[in-house]
Formats: structure tokens, sequence, C-alpha cells
């Protein structure tokens, strides 16, 4: 034990006060704020820079005890000590980050870096290599020998702080803010005190131990004011807050319409919750009847992803959480789960410590169960009142999502069978009616197979209607097939770069065959039209198909097609002088099935497909097809198709005839 003189007693009393107000403040500091900003990030930040300060100056006063009572077992502490300074400008610059909120890529890689210095420190100290001697002397002072190794170590630490300094002066200039300044003032008093430890006079004189305490408490005043004693900014972190929430909320509304698929619907909303309100981990299990149990189909945490082994499911009881909240139809909440008996440790979420699981229901004709949303914290308590009205909000909107993608999915399968059902009695109806339309054409046409017999007038007659409802039969039928390959997603396109003149052609001389006495038929079009890209017999189909039905519905005046290239499409029009389409019908006109009147129906006959059919069509070609007409006026189809070279169009040379 060393004997103090009077002055050595007084000053070692006056260190040791020092060293003390240095840990005991900041001790105080880090309660305070670990108290009242446990789940505020920039705080927990602060908690741990000036927890190092405490641990500091509490090694330093064990320093000064230890030197006077035991004085050559001095040198261990004094390597501590020098370990807790290296954390000291680790926790500054994460600090200065999180406040700033300046994180960068390349900030946490120098950020990893630090902590390997820390490691290179805490090595050579725990081998007493960075102070290699220490002496106390009576006066009540201490001496002691700096290796190179600690030397350059510590002048490292001093580098450290001054990046943190540089970061905050480019905040400063840019924002100029009266709390990044007095920011700054804190970490440079940091600065000094670093200094005065790594130097050889000024520790003896303990002015490190006061510029730490006095940094401490000039750092706590801009991070306490700023995160915890001004009301406008509580009242703006709670409105923030809030607009995280409510933001949520919306992205999910959005996803419900945004995926029908089932499973990427839940984990992107799983995914969406969890990074939102950063919980631990999010999941979704989803009910099944037939084994009476809840079962996990998506998950969103920091864990490593699902794979198609993780099959887990709870049974439809209460002996656990998830369970819990499907047969008691109610929010269970669990503020720490190793005290209720229905937590089940799951490897998945090793360090679950709160959980709230809600039920998902829909209402049909009664509440149907669809699921359970299990929400899983890390923290204890961690979820407010409020926390838990806007998960429950959530947990409608995805009760109605997963219901959604259900009955779509159901839909999907429901129309493929309605498809293949189509698909199949169509073949069986086109058979029979080619081998009737066969048969007609021969007895109509080839006399010679019946050995010239003359076919009597009222039979021939008779025939020719056979033919020609069979022919309508065949139309219906080939309709019908299109439009179930079209639903299919399965209708096969042919885009290729074609010349529309030939298909123009014969759409006019077809026309010409069936045109009704006192109509003529006009065309407008160039005899050099540039090429297109189209399928030729989708096109040719269209085309016969809106021409027909100016054939149909024209029985005085004219019908004109007219084409003609408009800067990347081709332009084509079909204008009739027929009796026109009333506003109520044009706005259902391309809907499969409809036709403008029961009496057109009567009169004309037709199924109501071939124009929804040429629309699919067109739009599958990349083109626009619409209509225009009044009552009384006549109609105009207009659809376009895409040039092959758009540097082609032009409008002259055009063909008039009719």
């Amino acid at each position: 034990m060393v004997q103090l003189t009077e002055v050595g007693q007084w000053f070692a009393g006056l260190v040791l006060l020092s060293e003390a107000l240095t840990a005991i403040t900041s001790f105080s500091v880090v309660m305070l704020v670990l108290f009242q900003l446990t789940r505020d990030t920039k705080g927990q930040a602060f908690a741990a820079l000036v927890f190092c300060i405490g641990c500091f100056g509490l090694m330093n006063c064990v320093i000064d005890i230890v030197g006077r009572l035991d004085p050559p077992h001095l040198l261990p502490y004094f390597n501590m000590a020098a370990i807790a300074l290296s954390t000291i400008p680790l926790f500054t610059l994460i600090f200065v980050l999180e406040f700033l909120i300046a994180w960068t890529f390349s900030q946490r890689i120098v950020v990893r870096l630090i902590v390997i210095y820390v490691f290179v420190v805490a090595v050579f100290g725990s081998q007493n290599l960075l102070f290699p001697q220490v002496s106390y002397f009576p006066n009540g002072t201490l001496e002691r020998s700096t290796s190179t190794i600690g030397l350059v170590l510590l002048a490292l630490g001093e580098i450290i702080n001054g990046y943190s300094f540089l970061i905050l002066l480019t905040e400063i200039k840019r924002a100029s803010l009266n709390t990044n300044r007095r920011l700054f003032l804190g970490l440079i008093l940091l600065h000094v005190a670093g200094f005065a430890y790594i130097t050889d006079i000024l520790p003896k004189f303990s002015v490190g131990a006061n510029l730490y305490t006095l940094s401490v408490l000039i750092l706590a005043g801009p991070v306490l004011q700023q995160r915890l004693f001004d009301p406008l900014t509580q009242l703006n972190r709670k409105l923030s807050y809030r607009a995280e929430q409510l933001s949520a909320i919306t992205r999910v509304g959005q996803h419900i319409t945004a995926f029908l698929t089932l499973d990427n619907l839940l984990q992107v909303m799983v995914e969406e919750i969890q990074q939102t309100f950063d919980y631990y981990a999010v999941a979704v299990y989803l009910y099944d009847g037939t084994q009476e149990a809840l079962i996990l189909r998506a998950a969103a945490g920091t864990f490593p992803p699902l794979t198609s082994t993780d099959s887990r499911q709870h049974a439809l009881d209460i002996t656990s959480l998830v369970g819990a909240a499907a047969v008691l139809r109610e929010v269970v909440m669990v503020a720490d789960v190793r005290k209720d008996s229905r937590f089940a440790y799951d490897a998945l979420f090793p360090q679950t410590l709160s959980e709230v699981t809600i039920p998902l229901f829909v209402r049909t004709s009664e509440e149907k169960l669809v699921g359970v949303l299990d929400i899983e914290s890390d923290q204890l308590n961690a979820f407010s009142a409020a926390d838990i009205e806007v998960l429950q909000i959530l947990a409608r909107q995805i009760a109605i999502a997963i219901r959604n993608a259900e009955l779509f999915e159901e839909a999907q399968q429901a129309n493929a069978a309605k498809t293949q059902f189509i698909t199949y009695m169509s073949h069986e109806i086109r058979n029979p009616v080619s081998n009737i339309l066969h048969t007609t054409e021969f007895v109509l046409n080839f006399p010679e197979t019946f050995q010239n017999i003359p076919l009597p007038e009222a039979y021939r007659l008779d025939i020719v209607d056979v033919e020609y409802n069979a022919q309508l039969l065949k139309k219906l039928v080939d309709e019908v097939l299109d439009l179930a390959k079209i639903e299919a997603g399965k209708m096969e396109i042919a885009v290729k770069a074609i010349d529309p003149l030939p298909i123009l052609e014969q759409v006019h001389q077809n026309a010409l065959i069936t045109l009704q006495n006192g109509v003529e038929f006009r065309t407008a079009y160039s005899t050099s039209l540039p090429a297109i890209l189209a399928d030729d017999l989708r096109l040719t189909q269209v085309l016969t198909n809106i021409v027909g039905n100016a054939v149909k519905f024209t029985t005085t005046g004219s019908i004109t097609l007219s084409v003609y290239p408009e800067t990347t499409m081709l332009h084509f029009a079909v204008a009739d002088t027929g009796p026109g389409i009333s506003p109520q019908v044009l706005e259902s006109l391309f809907t499969p099935y409809l036709q403008g009147s029961q009496e057109i129906t009567r009169e004309f006959g037709g199924t109501g497909l071939g124009l929804h059919i040429s629309k699919r069509f067109i739009e599958l070609q990349n083109g626009r097809i619409w209509v225009e007409s009044q009552a009384g006026q006549g109609t105009t189809f207009h659809f376009t198709l895409p040039l092959a070279d758009p540097t082609l169009a032009d409008r002259d040379n055009v063909r008039f005839s009719g």
C-alpha cells in the first residue's frame, strides 16, 4: 500500500472524485435514455456511447483505488481501461451516423473495420502489452510507459474520432443546425479527453475524466431535447409512426388488387408488415378444414427463407397461441412468451419474446375462418394498443385478400373446366357439321356422283337451306372455339410483316357476292400500302366479320372500306349507311354474347361473339379497335395495326373504286 503525502491524499481524492463523477453521470444518462427510448435506435446508439464512457470512468476509479492499495497488481486494470477507451471511437461513429441518418455502404464497411480494431486492442490489452509498466507515487499521480503498439492503437482511435468529426462537420455546413453544432462541441471534448489520456502529462491531473463528464452532459442535452423532452418532437414522432402505419395499410390494400396468386400475395404482405414495423417475425397460417389445422404458408423476418420442408402447423385448439386466436375468435397478445404455457419454442423464430396472434375472418352468410396472422417481437411488451388496432385493420385486409385469391383460383379452375368442355363439345359438333357440308356440296355440285340423276327442285332448295344453316353452325362453332382459346390464353397469333393489299382484295370480292341489291361497295386505299406487323389469318377474320356485319345491316346506300397510314400505324375503317347504333348499345358492343336487341337477333341471327373476338384479335396484334355511330346515321368501325417500317407511311396514290 502506498503511503500518500498530505498533498497526495488531497490530489488522489480529487482524481477519484472526477473519475467517479464521470462514471455516475454516464450511467445515469444511460438509464434515463434506455428507460425512455427503448425502441429508438438513435437513443440506443447514444446510450451505448455513454455506457462505454461510464465503463472507462469506472475503470479509472478502480485504478486509483488499486494503485493506492495494491500497486503491483495495477497493470491489468490499466490495460483494461485502455480496452474500454478503444470502444469509445467505435460508438461515437455509430452514434453520429444514427443521429444524422447518414449510413452508407462504405460507412458500414468502416464500422466493421473499427470492430476489428477494438478486437485487436482487446487482444493486446489482455496481455498487458499496451502499457507494460505503471507506477503509483505518494503524491497521488500515476506514471506509465506506453508501448509502441499501444501508441499506434490509441492514435488510431483518435483518427477514428476525426472521421466522425468530418461527417458531422459536413452536415453542419449543409444544414446549419444548432443541434449539430452542440454535438460537434461534445465530440471535440471527447477527442481532447482521449488525447489527454494517451499523453504522458495530462493524466496526472485527471483532465481526461473531467472532459469526459463535460462531453457527456453536452451530448445528452441535444439528444434528450430532440428525442425525449421536446413535445413537438414527440408529437412528430407519433405522427410519423402513425403515418408509417397508415402507409402500410395503404400498401397492403394495393397488394390486394395487384396480386391474385395466393402464395405471392401472402409473401409480399408479410414482408411489407415485417419491414414497415421492424418486427422480429411475421407469419400467416391458413386454415385447412380437412386436417382441422392451421398451416404455415408465408413468413418474413430475420431468419433464413422458408423452404418446402418448413411445413409447420398448429392444431385448431387453445394449446397454442396461433390455435387459441382461431378458436377464441379474438386477438391473443402475450407481453412475455416465457411466462405463457401456450408458447412453443420454434427454431425458426428462436429470439421471440412477445407475440400477438390475430384471427383472419371473412364475412359471408356467417364468419368464415381463413387463417391467423402471427406477429412476433424480440422485445418484451412490444405491442401497444395502437399497434394492435393497426394490426387488426391489416388482418381484415389480409383476410379479404386471401378470400379474393381463393375465389380467383376457384374461378380459374372452373374456367379451365369450362374451356375444356367447350373445346370437347365444339369438336364433337364440328365433325358432323363438316360431314353435312361435304355431303351437300357433292349433292349440289357433283351430280355425276349420283349417276346424273336430276335433283327435284324442292329437294334442291331444302339441301341449299341445309348447307346454309350448316355454314352458320360451323361459324358458330369456330367462334366458340376461338373464344375458349382466347380466355384460356392459348390463342396463337403469328405476327409477321405482311402485305395487307391481297387480304383487302379478297374481302372486297367476297363482299360483292353477298351484297344486297341497291347497295354500293366502295374502297379507298393506296395501290401500294406499306407492310404491317400482323397475323394474316386473323386480320382476314376480323375484316370479314366487320365487313360482313356492314353487308348484313345495310339495305340501301353504300359501304366504304378505307385504309391509310398514320405515323406508326395502319388505319382501317369500314363505314356503312345502315341503321346506326344507339349510345346504350355502343357501351356493350364488344361484350360477348350481347347484341343490339332481341329483334336484331331474331331478324339477322348471330351469337354476339364476332366483335368481341375481333377486338381480342386486334389487341393481340398490338392494335386498337373502336366504333363511331349514331342511330339512323350509319356506323363506322375503326382499327389500327402497327406498321412494319413506320418511315414508309405515305398517303399518296390512294385508289378509289365503287
